[in-house]
C-alpha cells in the first residue's frame, strides 16, 4: 500500500492548516548565526516542507527501522509485516568489559525466542589487517564467540572475568567447560533451549565484528520476566595453523527484552499409554515435544508436523523452517522413540494470528 496516498485519503489535514503553515514559514526571520549561502527562497520552502513532512509522518505512523542484518535474514519487506512492530526492540545497549566493548543494537523477540544484532569491538592491540584478511580468506578464519543466555540482571563482569582466569580460549572446548564454572551458571534457562548464530562481517575502521544471534527457551520461563544477560567468549583468529584469541576474557551484557509479540501453545490430553504432545508456536519458531512416541526419529516427527490455518490451508513445518534441532530418548532408531522433540526456526516471520492448530500426523492440537 502507498502510505502517502493512504494518509491523504484517511487522515485529512485540518482546514486551512497548509495556508497557515505556509504564511508562518514565509515570515520566519532568516538565520544569521552562520554565513551559509542558499538560493533565494530556499530557507522558507525548506522549513515549510519539513513542517508538512512532520505532519504527514505523524498521520501515517512510523515505519520500523530494522537493521540491515535483520533485513538480510528475514527479507526487506519483513519490517512491514503484521508481526514486525510487535516483535521489534531498538536496544542500543553497550558494555565495556576490559579491553572490549559489546553492543546489542536491535532485537526481535517474543515470549520464547529472540534474535539480536551483536557488535563485538576488538581491543586496540588486535591486528586489524589480519582480521580483515581472515574474513576474506579461504584458509584463515575468525571463529565466532560462544554466546550463552541467562535469566538475570544481577551480574558483575569483574566476577565473571576473575572466574575465567587461566582459561585457554584457543581450545574449542574451553567455552563449554567454563559455563558451569561461571557465576552466571545458576541463572541458565531450564527446560532445554536452542541457539545459533552467524557472522555478519568486520568493520576495520571501528575494529568491530558483527553477529546475528538467536536463542529459544523450551522451558516454562519467558524472556521478558527478568533482564537477559549474554555471556560472550572471545573470538579466535585461526590462520596458518595458529590459534589466537582476540581477547583474554569473556564479556557480559545485560538488557531488558521488551515486545508485545506473543506465543501460542497447546497440548493433547495426557493419558497413560497414549501419545502426548506439547506445542509452542511463535512468529519465529515452533517447539514440539512428544512422549509415548509414534516416531522412530526426530526428522520423521518434523516431517509429519504442519500448521493448520484458520483459512483451512495446511503448511508443512519442513517447508517453513530454515533450521531445526532436536533430541530424543528411547530404543534404537529402528523402533519407536519414547520421547522426541524439536525446535524449528522459520525462514520468514509468521503471523500467528492466522494459525488455528498444529497437526502431528492424525492428531490436531488447538492453540491458544
Amino acid at each position: 500500500m502507498n502510505l502517502y496516498h493512504s494518509a491523504m485519503e484517511h487522515c485529512a489535514l485540518p482546514e486551512g492548516l497548509e495556508q497557515r503553515l505556509r504564511e508562518r514559514a514565509l515570515h520566519t526571520p532568516p538565520v544569521t548565526a552562520r554565513a551559509v549561502f542558499r538560493p533565494r527562497g530556499f530557507a522558507p520552502k525548506a522549513l515549510l516542507a519539513a513542517i508538512l513532512a512532520v505532519v504527514f509522518t505523524v498521520s501515517v505512523g512510523a515505519v520500523v527501522a530494522w537493521d540491515a542484518v535483520f533485513q538480510t535474514r528475514f527479507g526487506r519487506g519483513a519490517a512491514a509485516t503484521p508481526m514486525a512492530e510487535a516483535a521489534f526492540q531498538d536496544v542500543n545497549v553497550s558494555a565495556v568489559c576490559g579491553n572490549v566493548t559489546v553492543t546489542v543494537r536491535q532485537a526481535l523477540s517474543d515470549d520464547k525466542t529472540i534474535y539480536l544484532v551483536l557488535d563485538y569491538q576488538l581491543p586496540d592491540a588486535v591486528d586489524r589487517a589480519a582480521v580483515a584478511a581472515a574474513q576474506e580468506s579461504e584458509t584463515a578464519f575468525v571463529r565466532p564467540p560462544e554466546i550463552s543466555f541467562y535469566a538475570t540482571g544481577d551480574v558483575n563482569w569483574t566476577d565473571v572475568a576473575e572466574a575465567a582466569q587461566g582459561t585457554d580460549w584457543a581450545d574449542p572446548t574451553a567455552a563449554l567447560a567454563f559455563r558451569p564454572l561461571s557465576p552466571l551458571a545458576p541463572y541458565a534457562f531450564h527446560g532445554g533451549s536452542s541457539s545459533g548464530g552467524e557472522s555478519r562481517g568486520y568493520d576495520s575502521k571501528t575494529n568491530t565484528l558483527t553477529y546475528l544471534q538467536y536463542f529459544t527457551t523450551e522451558g516454562t520461563q519467558t524472556l521478558s520476566a527478568q533482564p537477559l544477560t549474554l555471556l560472550v567468549t572471545p573470538p579466535v583468529l585461526e590462520t596458518g595453523g595458529a590459534l589466537l584469541p582476540l581477547s583474554d576474557t569473556p564479556a557480559t551484557i545485560t538488557f531488558q527484552p521488551a515486545y508485545t509479540a506473543q506465543t501460542l501453545s497447546g497440548s493433547t490430553r495426557e493419558e497413560a499409554g497414549i501419545f502426548h504432545a506439547n506445542v509452542t508456536l511463535s512468529p519465529f519458531a515452533i517447539c514440539v515435544e512428544t512422549r509415548r512416541g509414534i516416531y522412530a526419529d526426530v526428522k520423521a516427527l518434523r516431517q509429519d508436523t504442519a500448521l493448520v490455518l484458520r483459512s483451512g490451508e495446511t503448511l508443512a513445518i519442513s517447508s517453513l523452517s530454515a533450521s531445526y534441532g532436536g533430541s530424543s530418548s528411547g530404543p534404537s532408531d529402528k523402533q519407536l522413540l519414547s520421547s522426541a522433540s524439536f525446535t524449528a526456526h522459520f525462514s520468514n516471520l509468521l503471523d500467528v494470528r492466522t494459525v488455528k492448530a498444529v497437526r502431528i500426523g492424525d492428531v490436531e492440537i488447538s492453540l491458544s
